[in-house]
């Protein structure tokens, strides 16, 4: 087999993604027609899964199949190798040139009206130095086999921007694209559409453009949760698999020891005061963290807690409580034991989930100030609400809930700034109260409330803007009082301090942005100068 027609156009492709390098490869004849025969049914062999359950609802419900084959991976890079990019250039100014192909492969099969929203691609970061910077995509059926389905390219998250370039599959086409480009696969209304991916490699091979991070404290993968964690001191997890501890010092964010998991895909983190940590799962489960003073530590053996993923922990008087994605609020003990749960009426992924006692307490921070037995939360997630419970000291009971305009994606408390919600539709608004602006060009990801009365939004369009709590309030608002900053990919999670605002995103990265000097970034690095990624 020989590819041919190799076709790029990238005059047309910057329109598509600005601000992005917009290189587009279309290969014609990728696989052969026995090639193509040969994977279709090797891969109904393997068996699809349904995503059900694992994405929210409107993410997408195609169905999935993920596997490992490196000499698959191998044969393929030596026949496409030739009209790949042999050479490009990273988020930070690096060089990085083609290595390779990552020998994981994700097959997906959508029918019966299934879709994939617009979305960008998730890095992949084998070894230190090695990283994916794009997304190779085979299709397997053609067009003709099938109504819809096309991919479909856009200039950004905004929903209200129409594509700018539209892929109809044909069986045997490859398409090459960074994993920047906002894209999603169209409804398939008839027949079945079945593409599989993977990604290409690329080693970093001189210094970026800024002043650059030791790869020793960078996350290699997407960074879904922060916690405070002592004085000065703050933990995430990622996408690597690993937690780490940062130490704030002058301003600045240094590595102060990572602790590779048993833990499987980890997705939230939590700390109490006497230094025991929390880490929940993608699937489900929790394991206790302990950290030595001799630098090292020790892990309990996972606990299943619930059926989906673990999107938010937060320390309370009992331990910690958990919110998910299969619409449940857990009470878990220190080390991860269940206490107590309840299952919200179909509550769907549940995203947001504060406190209402204790009014220092942030999700993921130390339990700063006793808390009563009987305490309430709020949490809400896709269904659109959000509900107010009380744990009374044996159980939970759902004293309220109030309706949104739309899906909610996080949450933020503060006792004299009120509660704030941002949603999937790209708006920020009080609850319960007259304040609300469209924040952001897609969901509002995450949240912070300061304590001098400044909201701090992120969202997927990669911005972290700060707005005026009075002046949302009186209606006042139409841009952010200041633009914090601008990352190249989504925003995971804002967690305030006394002077600072530590933000992580996919991107991999860890920032401490400076909210008391107009919110200017500090010594420029990898991501900032105050960067752990």
């Amino acid at each position: 087999m020989q590819p041919n027609n190799v076709l790029t156009d990238p005059e047309r492709m910057q329109c598509a993604f600005a601000g992005v390098d917009a290189s587009v490869v279309l290969i014609e004849a990728a696989l052969t027609p026995q090639e193509l025969s040969h994977l279709r049914a090797e891969l109904e062999g393997r068996g699809f899964r349904a995503t059900g359950g694992r994405y929210p609802a409107g993410y997408r419900d195609n169905d999935r199949l993920v596997f490992d084959d490196p000499l698959l991976a191998a044969r393929l890079f030596d026949q496409l190798a030739p009209h790949l990019p042999a050479e490009v250039r990273t988020a930070d100014g690096a060089r990085a040139v083609l290595v390779g192909l990552n020998p994981r492969f994700r097959a997906c099969r959508y029918r019966d009206g299934q879709s994939f929203r617009r979305h960008r691609d998730g890095a992949y970061a084998p070894e230190p130095g090695v990283r994916s910077e794009r997304t190779l995509m085979l299709y397997l059926t053609d067009g003709s086999a099938h109504e819809g389905g096309r991919t479909r390219f856009y200039p950004s998250a905004d929903p209200a921007e129409p594509a700018s370039l539209c892929i109809t599959p044909r069986a045997g086409l490859a398409t090459v694209f960074p994993h920047d480009a906002w894209h999603d696969g169209e409804p398939v209304t008839g027949g079945t559409k079945v593409v599989l991916r993977s990604d290409l490699l690329y080693r970093r091979c001189d210094e970026p453009d800024r002043s650059p991070v030791g790869d020793d404290i960078r996350h290699r993968g997407y960074v879904w949760d922060l916690a405070e964690c002592g004085p000065q001191r703050l933990l995430s997890v990622a996408r690597d698999g690993c937690v780490r501890r940062m130490l704030r010092v002058g301003g600045q964010l240094r590595s102060d020891g990572c602790w590779p998991l048993r833990l499987a895909s980890p997705t939230s983190v939590a700390c109490q005061e006497g230094g025991v940590v929390l880490v929940g799962s993608r699937h489900g489960q929790v394991a206790s963290l302990r950290l030595h003073a001799d630098g090292t530590a020790s892990e309990s053996p996972p606990r299943r807690v619930g059926r989906g993923a673990i999107l938010n922990l937060a320390a309370c008087a009992q331990g910690f409580v958990a919110s998910g994605a299969d619409g449940a609020v857990h009470l878990l003990s220190d080390d991860g034991a269940p206490l107590a749960r309840h299952a919200l009426h179909q509550g769907g992924f549940l995203w947001g989930l504060a406190p209402l006692s204790g009014d220092r307490l942030v999700p993921g921070s130390l339990r700063t100030l006793p808390l009563p037995a009987a305490h309430e939360w709020l949490v809400g997630g896709e269904r659109g609400r959000v509900h107010r419970l009380r744990f009374d000291g044996e159980r939970f009971h759902e004293l309220a809930r109030t309706p949104l305009r739309a899906p909610l994606r996080s949450l933020a408390v503060h006792a004299q700034h009120g509660t704030w919600v941002g949603l999937e539709d790209g708006h920020v608004a009080e609850l319960g109260g007259t304040g609300s602006t469209r924040a952001h060009a897609g969901p509002v990801t995450a949240l912070a409330l300061l304590a001098d009365g400044r909201l701090a939004s992120g969202g997927e369009d990669g911005r972290v803007c700060l707005w005026s709590v009075a002046a949302l309030r009186a209606g006042a608002h139409s841009r952010p009082a200041k633009l914090l900053t601008t990352r190249r990919d989504f925003v995971t999670r804002l967690l305030p301090s006394a002077d600072a605002l530590f933000c992580a995103g996919y991107d991999g990265c860890v920032t401490s942005l400076d909210t008391i000097g107009l919110g200017e970034r500090r010594n420029c690095g990898a991501c900032s100068g105050d960067t752990v990624g």
